[in-house]
């Protein structure tokens, strides 16, 4: 948090030296090296929590950050998809997997999966945080854009901007599914 980027990596280094696999050491570890964008020492660290962790919310964020590492930074969307799976085996209702995984499949044009994953998502409901409703909400807005679903796209339109960031990246973009995937993708680039 103070940016001293070398001392943490030393206190690190040193809880792991005192508590070999520690979850904790290994998640502040890997905050570190996601700041120093040290990709593949990062998904080693996440694979030693993976093999490490007794919390199911630690699983699940493993492989999230996985995966987005995968996608978003490695460009290796096919990988990232297999982990978003994974932590679906966690919890088969996690928002942000879903998300994750319907964006990938709007990408692939795969319009009907899209929905499905999202959909899927929003049926949790109470589950999801707000913002993560919106970017599903934004997400079946591009999905029905694509398959010529007007009314359905602009209902889910207004049902993002419930949203202020959804709603401010929104203004002056078409409603086309292309334009609505572009701020999706904007925004879910930015981080989980």
């Amino acid at each position: 948090a103070q940016g001293h980027t070398d001392k943490a990596i030393r206190r690190f280094n040193k809880a792991l030296e005192l508590q070999p696999n520690d979850v904790d050491s290994l998640q502040g570890y890997a905050a570190v090296l996601f700041e120093l964008q040290d990709w593949n020492n990062l998904l080693t660290t996440y694979n030693n929590i993976i093999y490490h962790a007794s919390e199911r919310e630690a699983f699940i964020d493993a492989y999230l950050m996985k995966g987005f590492v995968l996608d978003s930074h490695m460009s290796l969307a096919d990988k990232a998809a297999q982990h978003y799976e994974k932590s679906l085996s966690f919890d088969a209702s996690h928002p942000i997997a879903l998300l994750r995984l319907a964006e990938l499949a709007l990408r692939k044009e795969e319009w009907d999966r899209a929905l499905s994953y999202a959909g899927r998502a929003i049926a949790v409901g109470g589950a999801a945080e707000d913002r993560v409703t919106a970017h599903l909400h934004l997400l079946q807005a591009a999905g029905f854009s694509a398959t010529g679903k007007a009314d359905e796209s602009r209902a889910a339109i207004d049902a993002a901007k419930t949203n202020d960031e959804v709603k401010s990246k929104l203004e002056g973009a078409g409603a086309d599914a292309k334009a609505l995937h572009g701020v999706l993708r904007e925004i879910l680039q930015a981080g989980l």
